[in-house]
């Protein structure tokens, strides 16, 4: 009788019993993983047009906004809820201290945002108060934040896409000088 090499039936059954036990535990995980990356890259688009138009705002000496964008990416939206459709750096002929936009040309446009984003934008005097939603944030010639209806507060971003976990949420906090200053923290659960 010759002998064979080779897995038996049994043998192959418990390891794809293994295999499987290992795939169920992994994926979410895995899952999580996926969209914390992809908050913090939300983040890191949102720091990125924020440095950009402040820095457009000093080359150019003009104000410069960044703004909620509308559906179709060729606009600001006055809905302070649609930051989730993208965002838009553009010159701003408004006054400074102006509650509205008078938009310019479009500089660029971040439109390329997950669908399960969840952005917040406030001005608030204080990183420890709830703040009053916003849809656009100025920076002026100077490259500090413009002084709208002659106050000037720190804006506070937060972004996350659901299902993150830990520390997957994003906070940017414009300070009044115009500097961004970006921190993680644990996503909300049952984000």
């Amino acid at each position: 009788m010759q002998r064979q090499d080779g897995f038996t039936l049994v043998e192959l059954m418990v390891t794809l019993a293994i295999f499987a036990i290992l795939m169920v535990l992994a994926v979410p995980s895995f899952n999580s993983q996926i969209q914390n990356n992809r908050s913090q890259a939300i983040g890191e688009d949102l720091t990125t047009a924020l440095k950009y138009a402040r820095s457009e705002a000093v080359k150019r000496g003009q104000s410069v906004t960044i703004c909620a964008s509308n559906a179709n990416n060729s606009g600001c939206s006055n809905d302070t809820s649609t930051w989730s459709n993208g965002w838009l750096v553009l010159l701003d002929a408004a006054a400074p201290t102006s509650s509205s936009i008078n938009p310019g040309e479009i500089l660029r446009v971040w439109g390329d945002v997950p669908s399960n984003a969840q952005i917040s934008v406030v001005t608030t005097p204080n990183t420890s108060s709830t703040g009053t939603a916003i849809s656009f944030i100025r920076y002026a010639s100077t490259g500090t934040l413009a002084r709208i209806s002659n106050n000037v507060h720190l804006k506070r971003i937060t972004a996350f896409t659901s299902g993150c976990n830990l520390n997957g949420r994003q906070e940017l906090i414009i300070g009044v000088a115009g500097m961004v200053n970006v921190t993680r923290s644990d996503c909300p659960s049952g984000s």
